[in-house]
């Protein structure tokens, strides 16, 4: 074997050497000399020689004046002919941060500092890695000018608190999957992206910027807003067949902040029942307010008449004016739906997020109605015994105290 090392390269090994290890420079296959026998140029005579295996090879870097095996590469390292008989080793260009590349996204995430940004370089599908750690820092990853980025969301990632900010990407869901989302993040902001199927979301906020929504099925809806709890979209377009958000959860969170601006909602074809905007929170035990500007209601086209609403935006499948309990709607800066009848807990909420200026007059004129059951007092002393009003343990035995959630209100009666 002959191999002529070349301005300085960096070459480790040689005839009889276990490995052969080569991480840069200029090299070049050729005789020894004028009395050597010509070697063919041929890379694989690097290998070859002795007996050497392809495992015995690690090239990092270098330029090479024949083509070499991929399987000579270090794991992560590219090949590239410059179409002059050249061809390089080195670590592919996938992103950048600041002018510094990064051969992976993996690398550059575990890299980027709080408000940094990640630009990806290489046209690709990629997958976010959930054992990353994303606390701690917030960042932007964005795809660079004319590049193609999409990511696979086959299944669901947990990204641990992550802050996330995405520009011009492509997020590529299953048509119909169920609660495959980016999970246990904190904030979650999308730019001019697109999302093609069904996502669920998780972060506690998700903002949607100039971003486009695509749904072929009429079984699926383009988004659940699931376990967020603040989502927006601004500037969106969404293209369903009948179905595009639904407001949900079974519970596990309280309440959800909807914010839809200058949107359009597209059918190809309307679903019986089903408006752009369906809402079940009969399992939420908070307050839930869906808003939407006027521009929204005049791009809403397509759509079937909501089930209760009777309305093509937005249709509460659970609830009629009449049983309505937790769900405010408001389009075009008017209430059209919102609680009747609430329990003292959830309008002392209502009042302290108004800034104590909430009276309990409603959109329409009329009064909310508040109830509110006063524990009776037990005065049962038997060992173990323990008072339970609605299933929750009764702290006191004074009659006029209600319990709700973690706080106790106590009401007072007048001289």
């Amino acid at each position: 074997m002959v191999i002529l090392p070349q301005s300085r390269a960096r070459w480790q090994g040689g005839e009889n050497a276990g490995d052969i290890t080569i991480s840069g420079g200029s090299i070049k296959l050729g005789k020894l000399d004028s009395s050597s026998k010509e070697i063919p140029a041929d890379a694989s005579q690097i290998g070859a020689a002795k007996g050497g295996t392809a495992d015995q090879i690690k090239i990092s870097g270098g330029t090479f004046n024949v083509q070499i095996p991929k399987d000579y590469c270090e794991e992560g390292f590219d090949i590239t002919d410059d179409g002059n008989g050249n061809y390089t080793v080195a670590e592919p260009k996938i992103a950048a941060i600041n002018g510094v590349t990064y051969g992976s996204l993996d690398k550059a995430i575990a890299a980027v500092k709080d408000g940094e940004t990640i630009t990806i370089l290489a046209a690709d599908e990629y997958t976010l890695n959930g054992s990353l750690a994303y606390t701690g820092k917030a960042f932007t990853i964005e795809a660079a000018d004319g590049v193609k980025v999409a990511f696979d969301m086959s299944k669901a990632v947990a990204l641990h608190g992550a802050k996330i900010t995405f520009k011009g990407v492509t997020f590529n869901y299953k048509t119909n999957g169920n609660y495959i989302g980016i999970q246990h993040a904190d904030t979650l902001v999308y730019n001019n992206c697109t999302i093609n199927g069904q996502v669920f979301l998780y972060a506690a906020s998700e903002t949607f910027n100039g971003c486009t929504f695509n749904q072929t099925s009429a079984d699926a809806y383009n988004v659940w807003t699931y376990g967020a709890k603040k989502v927006e979209f601004n500037h969106c377009t969404f293209n369903c067949v009948g179905k595009s958000v639904f407001v949900y959860n079974e519970g596990a969170v309280s309440s959800t902040d909807l914010t839809v601006t200058d949107t359009e909602f597209k059918a190809s074809a309307p679903v019986a029942g089903k408006a752009a905007i369906e809402i079940d929170t009969s399992l939420m035990k908070g307050q839930t307010k869906i808003t939407a500007d006027q521009a929204t209601a005049e791009k809403t086209t397509g759509f079937g008449t909501g089930s209760n609403s009777l309305n093509s935006l937005w249709n509460d499948k659970k609830q009629t004016a009449e049983t309505n309990k937790n769900t405010t709607v408001v389009v075009a800066g008017k209430t059209v739906f919102e609680p009747t009848c609430i329990d003292l807990d959830a309008f002392l909420k209502m009042v302290e997020s108004s800034g104590y200026t909430f009276d309990g007059t409603r959109a329409d004129g009329s009064k909310l109605t508040v109830k509110w059951s006063p524990v009776s007092g037990c005065f049962d002393t038997r060992a173990g015994h323990t008072c339970k009003v609605n299933g929750e343990k009764a702290t006191g035995n004074t009659p006029n105290r209600i319990n709700s959630g973690l706080a106790q209100y106590q009401l007072f009666k007048s001289a």
